[in-house]
Order: structure tokens, then C-alpha cells, then sequence
């Protein structure tokens, strides 16, 4: 990982090469943001996943990193190859959506590059990727745990943030309120977050894909600060944004993704077939 068409997808030319560890930009990067990165990536990774403020960058960047400690896990990362379900690894899903949804302006962060770290053998052991970080945003959950009064307000927000994903393209499969970032600033757009759980590809399956949706903000949090009765007026107010919805398409799918967990692996099929 990546591949040289991984590459040029991604349109990140600026390589730099650290030792065993290669970074791939948009743009030239200055000497203060390769510092920065060189002091963030030569810490110990103690978990397998960290997600973190660079220290000491001239700009406020974010990075995340993941640990890759499975040999086929490895050889699947080195070779740039994808799952038995088409997918590439998590990271990589982010990596690519993320880069995308920039290309098109979507309401998301900055990608500002990416790398991986091959092991003393040659194998990739390890991912990352950099963005811009949202000074001054709060995450929808926490941001709703301090101000319980305003679910509807929220609710506003993360709609909207929805319909203007689709407006680019971009179907978000994980867009609950902890995926939202509320600016504290009064006109600043909110963002969303986490995109390895993405499709940028036009939907076959509109009513299905809305359904499910609708119902994960709903089921993941926002149960506890409105009555479902309420919910659902505004999820059918919201609807009439997207043209003439089926409804008999809708509601199964609604009705069951509101009170039952459902990952993020079963959710895909619903994008692909139109059914969990």
C-alpha cells in the first residue's frame, strides 16, 4: 500500500521518503509540517488505533494512525490489494472517501496527506492519515450532552449536513451525531467526520439507503433527548428535500434501523442491493 493507481486516485504527488516511512501530500509541504509529522509518527503506537493533534506544526493539523499487527492484514496493506467484500481496509476507505469528498467541496475536513511505515521485513505496519484540525468544532454527542435543550437544533444541523453530502455524491452510512462537528462559530458550516464509511457512487437504492440513514442518528443517541413520535415528523419533513420518496420502500427499513443495532459491515449491503 498504496498502489501507483492508489496514487494518482488520491492525486497526492509530493512524496517524501523518512527512512521506513513514506509520505505522500497534496501539496509541498514546509519544513515545519514534515517536523511535526516526523515527531508525531516517531512515538511508540501503544494501541492500535490513535487519533491526535500534531504537536509543533505551524498549522493545526489532526492525524490518525492505525497499527496493522496481522501478517495477512500486512500483506493485504504492502500489496495495495482489497477484502474478499471489495472493500480496502478501514483506513484506507477513509483515505480515499476523504480525498474525494475535498475534490467535490463537501462539507468534510482538509486531507492534508497520508503514509504508511513498513516493518524491518518490508511489510506495511502501519497507516496514517493527516487533516486539518477543526479548531473551535465540537462533536454532535458532546455537544448535545451539554446542551440537551436543543436536539431539534441539532437535529437541523445533521439533516443538512446529510442533504448536502448528497447534493455532492456522498453517501455517509455512519453520520450520527458524534460524525457531526458543530462549529462555535454562527455561520461557520458544520463537517463531518469519519468518512471510511462512505459511497461515492450515485445510490440505486434512494428509499432504502434514506431509511437507514435517518434511523442511525435516532438509534445511536437522539432517543434520549426526543420522543420518536417527534423524531419521526422531522425525518418526514426532511424527506420532502429528496423529490417523490417511496414510502412502502421507507419504512421497513426505518422502523427496524431505529431500534436495532446494526455495524457498519451490515450496513453496506443496503447501498449495494437495497437490503441488509
Amino acid at each position: 500500500m498504496p498502489r501507483e493507481d492508489f496514487r494518482h486516485t488520491l492525486n497526492y504527488p509530493h512524496r517524501v521518503t523518512c527512512g521506513k516511512t513514506v509520505y505522500f501530500f497534496r501539496e509541498k509541504p514546509d519544513a515545519a509540517v514534515l517536523d511535526a509529522m516526523h515527531n508525531w509518527l516517531a512515538r511508540p503506537l501503544k494501541r492500535r488505533l490513535a487519533t491526535e493533534p500534531l504537536p509543533q506544526a505551524n498549522v493545526a493539523l489532526f492525524g490518525k494512525r492505525v497499527s496493522i499487527r496481522n501478517l495477512r492484514k500486512q500483506v493485504r496493506a504492502t500489496r495495495g490489494v482489497r477484502k474478499s467484500n471489495g472493500t480496502y481496509d478501514w483506513l484506507v476507505e477513509e483515505m480515499i472517501n476523504t480525498a474525494e469528498a475535498n475534490q467535490r467541496g463537501a462539507a468534510v475536513p482538509e486531507m492534508v496527506g497520508y503514509g504508511y511505515t513498513r516493518s524491518r521485513l518490508g511489510w506495511v505496519k502501519e497507516q496514517f492519515l493527516v487533516t486539518r484540525l477543526l479548531n473551535g468544532y465540537t462533536d454532535g454527542a458532546q455537544w448535545l450532552r451539554a446542551h440537551p435543550g436543543s436536539v431539534q437544533q441539532l437535529i437541523s444541523t445533521l439533516f443538512g449536513l446529510l442533504r448536502d453530502l448528497h447534493g455532492k455524491g456522498i453517501s455517509h452510512i455512519d453520520l450520527w451525531a458524534g460524525n457531526v462537528m458543530i462549529p462555535s462559530i454562527p455561520g461557520v458550516p458544520a463537517m463531518a467526520i469519519d468518512l471510511e464509511n462512505c459511497f461515492t457512487t450515485p445510490p440505486q437504492y434512494l428509499p432504502e439507503l434514506l431509511a437507514l440513514q435517518f434511523a442511525l442518528p435516532y438509534r445511536c443517541s437522539l432517543y434520549r433527548y426526543i420522543t420518536e413520535v417527534d423524531y419521526d415528523q422531522r425525518v418526514h419533513e426532511a424527506l420532502a428535500h429528496y423529490g417523490n420518496i417511496d414510502l412502502a420502500r421507507f419504512a421497513p427499513l426505518y422502523a427496524q434501523a431505529k431500534h436495532e443495532r446494526i455495524t457498519n459491515e451490515a450496513r453496506r449491503p443496503v447501498f449495494t442491493r437495497g437490503a441488509l
